[in-house]
C-alpha cells in the first residue's frame, strides 16, 4: 500500500506519493499558482530542465527531443499560451536523467509512470475513459518504459482532491 507524504517550500503545500519514492516528483496544490515551473522543478531538483505541453485531450506523447523540434519548426504543431509558446500533445516521456515533465489536469487525470528498472519516467493528461482502461500505457509501444517494471500513480480526482488541485500541474522527474 502506497502513503502520501505532505512537504512545504516557503510554507506552501505539495504532496508526494510512496509508489514514486525512486523519483523526484510533487503533486502541486494550486497555492503554487503565482510560481513558474522552473521555480516548481527547482524545489525538486536544482539542474532538472523543464518540459512541459499544451494539452490537447489527444493521444500524441511527445520526448524532450522532439517539443524542441516541433517548438523549432512552429506551425500547426505548436500554440502559444500567455508568453510561452508550447508544443501540442498529451503526454511526455523523459530521455534522459535531470528531464523534469510537467502534466496539468483539472477534470482529467494526471498519471505520472516510472520504470524502476530503465529510470525512465513519464506524465500523462489522461480523461476518465482512458485511464480506467490504462489506455494511455499504450501511447508508449516504442521506447523502454514497460508495464512490468512500471510504478504509475494517477491522483484520485474526487471532490476533496479537486478543491486543492484544480488546475495546477503535477511533475515527476529523472533522478
Amino acid at each position: 500500500m502506497h502513503t502520501w507524504h505532505w512537504h512545504s517550500w516557503q510554507e506552501l503545500p505539495y504532496l508526494s506519493c510512496s509508489l514514486l519514492s525512486q523519483f523526484a516528483h510533487g503533486f502541486f496544490t494550486q497555492q503554487f499558482s503565482s510560481h513558474s515551473l522552473e521555480d516548481m522543478t527547482k524545489i525538486l531538483h536544482q539542474e532538472a530542465s523543464v518540459y512541459r505541453l499544451k494539452q490537447v485531450h489527444g493521444n500524441e506523447v511527445l520526448t524532450p527531443r522532439e517539443i524542441e523540434y516541433k517548438l523549432s519548426l512552429g506551425g500547426d504543431e505548436v500554440e502559444q499560451v500567455g508568453d510561452t509558446i508550447l508544443a501540442k500533445a498529451d503526454g511526455l516521456i523523459g530521455e534522459q536523467p535531470l528531464q523534469a515533465v510537467w502534466t496539468a489536469s483539472a477534470d482529467c487525470t494526471p498519471a505520472l509512470i516510472g520504470d524502476v528498472k530503465t529510470g525512465q519516467v513519464a506524465a500523462v493528461h489522461a480523461g476518465w475513459r482512458g485511464t480506467a482502461k490504462k489506455s494511455f500505457l499504450k501511447l508508449f509501444p516504442g521506447c523502454n518504459l514497460k508495464e512490468a517494471n512500471s510504478k504509475i500513480y494517477e491522483l484520485p480526482w474526487d471532490r476533496r482532491f479537486q478543491e486543492k488541485f484544480t488546475k495546477f500541474p503535477k511533475m515527476l522527474q529523472f533522478n
